[in-house]
C-alpha cells in the first residue's frame, strides 16, 4: 500500500500488517495530492499542489526525479505499465510522461480544471473529467476526441471514476462508473456512452472504489 499526505511525503506500507516498509519518500514544501505505484512495484510516483511530478525507485527513497509538469495542483496520477505516467491538473491540462527522466510525450488541453484522468483497460483511450460535469474519451494514438459522458454533476470536488469489466472475457463489455455530486452512482457503457444503470447510495458527494479484478 502507498499513502500520501499534506506532510509532503509518501509512505510505503506492508499490506499484511500496515507497517512502514522504507523511509518516507520526501517531496518538496508542498502537500502531495496523489500517488501511485507501478504494476511492477519498482517505481512510485507522486504529485503535489504546486504542479510537480515526483518519481522514485521503490527501493531508493532518496533518489527522486522531479518535473514541473503543471502550473497548478495535480489532481490525479496513474501508471501505464511501468513505462508511462498520466497526470491531470487544475490547470486544465492532461499530460503523459515517460518514466525515463519524466519526458513529456503528449498533452491534452482544456480551459476547465480537470478533476481526474485515467487509462481505459485496453490502454487505447484516456478519459478525463472536467469540473463542468463532462468526461471526454480521447484516442491515445490519434489524440482524437471520440466520446463523452454527461448526465452527472461534478462542479466542486475531485471525482473517482472506475472501470468495471470481466478480465476473463477478452474484448468483453466495459462499463465506466462515475459518482455524481448529488449522491448518484451512474454506470455507462464505455463503447456507446449510454447509461446502463444508476442508483443513489448517498445524498451528496462521496468517494468510492471497485475491486481490483474489475467486477
Amino acid at each position: 500500500l502507498i499513502s500520501c499526505s499534506c506532510e509532503n511525503n509518501i509512505k510505503l506500507l506492508n499490506s499484511e500488517n500496515l507497517e512502514e516498509m522504507n523511509d518516507s519518500y520526501e517531496g518538496y514544501d508542498s502537500s502531495i495530492t496523489c500517488c501511485d505505484i507501478s504494476p511492477s512495484c519498482e517505481l512510485i510516483v507522486g504529485a503535489d499542489d504546486e504542479g510537480r511530478i515526483l518519481l522514485w525507485p521503490t527501493s531508493s527513497p532518496d533518489e527522486c526525479t522531479s518535473d514541473d509538469g503543471h502550473t497548478d495542483a495535480i489532481t490525479s496520477v496513474h501508471f501505464f505499465s511501468s513505462l508511462f505516467i498520466l497526470t491531470s491538473s487544475l490547470d486544465g491540462i492532461v499530460r503523459m510522461f515517460s518514466t525515463e527522466k519524466l519526458i513529456l510525450l503528449k498533452s491534452y488541453s482544456e480551459s476547465i480544471p480537470v478533476s481526474s484522468a485515467c487509462f481505459s483497460p485496453d490502454r487505447r483511450y484516456i478519459t478525463f473529467s472536467l469540473l463542468q460535469s463532462i468526461t471526454y474519451i480521447v484516442d491515445v494514438a490519434t489524440g482524437e476526441y471520440v466520446g463523452e459522458f454527461k448526465n452527472y454533476i461534478n462542479n466542486k470536488y475531485l471525482l473517482t471514476p472506475c472501470f468495471s469489466y470481466d478480465r476473463s472475457i477478452p474484448d468483453g463489455p466495459v462499463q465506466f462508473i462515475i459518482p455524481s455530486e448529488d449522491g448518484r452512482l451512474i454506470s455507462y457503457d464505455f463503447e456507446t456512452q449510454d447509461t446502463v444503470w444508476e442508483f443513489k447510495p448517498h445524498d451528496g458527494y462521496f468517494k468510492w472504489d471497485i475491486s481490483r479484478n474489475g467486477i
